[in-house]
C-alpha cells in the first residue's frame, strides 16, 4: 500500500526568499518529488502562473498580500492544489492568520523531513486514499 505522502509528485516553491529555497528543497529531498522554485509573479501574470501549475502542493511566502492572492487564484482555477504558507520564523498569530485565510498549513525553518511528510500526507489525504 502506498503512503499518502507518496501521492504528491510535484511541489512548487512560490516566491520564497532565496535562503529558504535550498533548505526547504533539501528537506523535501528523498520523497520522489519534482520541486520547482518560481519567483512571485506580478498581479497581471498571477492567474496565468496558477493556470500553468502542475503541482499538487504550493509552498508560498508568508507575506499575507502574496498568499491571499494565490489562495484566491487557486480557489478559482485549481481548487485541488493545497497551499502551505512558509514563514522565515514561526509565529503563532501568523500561523492562525494563514489558516483563517484558507491556507492548508504553515511551516518555518528549520524544516523537518518528517513534519513535511505529515503536511504532504494531510494535504492530499482524501485524494491519495482513493488512489
Amino acid at each position: 500500500m502506498r503512503q499518502k505522502a507518496d501521492c504528491v509528485s510535484s511541489v512548487v516553491l512560490l516566491g520564497l526568499a532565496e535562503n529558504l529555497v535550498p533548505e526547504l528543497a533539501q528537506a523535501l529531498a528523498g520523497k520522489q518529488l519534482r520541486v520547482r522554485s518560481l519567483p512571485f509573479p506580478g498581479p497581471a501574470s498571477l492567474s496565468s502562473v496558477i493556470e500553468g501549475l502542475d503541482a499538487e502542493v504550493v509552498f508560498c511566502a508568508a507575506e499575507p498580500t502574496q498568499y491571499t492572492s494565490v489562495l484566491e487564484a487557486i480557489g478559482h482555477q485549481k481548487p485541488r492544489i493545497r497551499l502551505v504558507v512558509v514563514s522565515r520564523q514561526p509565529e503563532v498569530a501568523e500561523w492562525i492568520e494563514a489558516l483563517e485565510a484558507g491556507a492548508w498549513d504553515y511551516c518555518a525553518p528549520p524544516f523537518d523531513s518528517t513534519q513535511l511528510s505529515w503536511i504532504l500526507a494531510s494535504a492530499l489525504g482524501s485524494r491519495c486514499a482513493s488512489a
